[in-house]
């Protein structure tokens, strides 16, 4: 009798744990994916990668500049390089400029000063000797925009313009006319003189997170990046190590209901594959569901001033970064499953012994 009752007991403990093992797998499979991947510098820039961000950044930071140009957010200057530069700005369509950004950040040179401040600031979170550091590289921007790429641009914009026909109005940096035969050395020689004056002054490199910090003389921005990184770090190690969590659920399952191998291979199969499924029903469409949210409920919230452009940029990189953990998570969840599905049939091969 009692022993017919420990082994009642053993079983509802199993079938509990079993139970319980389906939502902590679950919830590990996303904690652990997000845990360890959103804290990855190569998680970013695959991210930026399936957005096409590089070819899409001439565009937004157009629109940016353009939509500070209306609001007037750029005419804060009192010395005479810039009020001459905004003056020039003013005068650009949004093709314009962006024609121009393109010449002066190319994809190739964005992506490599982008992915090199990425590996940067990832390098000081893992790393507890290393000090807060993004710098920048200014060389190749000045030299292009100083140099002949950014002229051929300004020429080809100028190109696509109506022809000067002397009812214009002449100036020193045309925007809206294509100038004459006789009108185009010194309009060239007038570019490259002002964007020499305007990359004069502009350093070789700046690092941007490391000036913020130097500048703050309380020290409690240094403090701030500390904790932060104290607390990713800390993040990341329970992430690691949540599976055990689970393990040892299916560990205890084993050990209460477990009494033969067609036993064991139930016991553990079943609490697998239901999980596995669960997990991949929850992954596949989370991504898409999330950027419908933001769509519906958080866009209409945010000014009206954020050019559509930005914010469809902004959500398609959250979209791509959920992607990224989501897809970790769909591919541990079906090996998962898998190693549960096999396990259930291959139960089969083993006959039940007959009750006594």
């Amino acid at each position: 009798m009692v022993r017919t009752m420990m082994r009642f007991l053993a079983r509802v403990v199993a079938l509990l744990c079993a139970v319980l093992f389906v939502p902590v797998a679950v919830g590990t499979l996303f904690f652990q994916a997000a845990g360890t991947r959103l804290v990855q510098a190569a998680t970013y820039k695959e991210t930026l990668d399936r957005e096409g961000f590089y070819a899409k950044a001439p565009g937004v930071f157009a629109e940016t500049i353009s939509r500070a140009m209306e609001v007037g957010l750029a005419s804060a200057t009192s010395d005479d390089t810039s009020e001459g530069a905004l003056a020039f700005l003013h005068q650009l369509s949004r093709e314009d400029l962006e024609s121009l950004i393109a010449a002066a950040m190319p994809p190739a040179a964005l992506r490599e000063q982008t992915e090199a401040a990425i590996d940067e600031f990832f390098r000081y979170l893992h790393e507890p000797e290393a000090e807060p550091s993004i710098p920048l590289s200014l060389a190749e921007f000045k030299r292009r925009v100083a140099g002949a790429e950014l002229e051929s641009a300004y020429v080809s914009m100028l190109q696509r313009k109506p022809a000067f026909d002397g009812a214009m109005p002449e100036v020193l940096l045309p925007v809206a006319y294509c100038p004459t035969e006789a009108q185009w050395p010194g309009v060239r020689e007038r570019f490259r003189h002002a964007m020499g004056l305007a990359v004069a002054g502009l350093p070789d490199s700046v690092d941007v997170l490391g000036r913020t910090v130097s500048a703050d003389r309380s020290g409690n921005l240094q403090a701030a990046l500390d904790h932060v990184r104290g607390k990713v770090r800390e993040y990341e190690w329970i992430a690691r190590w949540s599976p055990v969590v689970p393990a040892l659920l299916l560990l205890l399952v084993v050990l209460a209901g477990v009494r033969s191998v067609r036993g064991f291979l139930l016991w553990c199969g079943f609490p697998c594959l239901i999980a596995g499924a669960v997990a991949a029903v929850l992954a596949l469409p989370s991504a898409s569901i999330t950027y419908w949210l933001c769509v519906t409920l958080v866009g209409p919230q945010l000014p009206p001033q954020i050019p559509a452009l930005i914010l469809d940029t902004a959500l398609g990189l959250l979209t791509s970064a959920m992607e990224v953990v989501l897809g970790v998570v769909l591919v541990h969840a079906s090996w998962l499953g898998l190693g549960g599905l096999i396990a259930v049939l291959l139960a089969f091969l083993f006959k039940s012994k007959p009750g006594k």
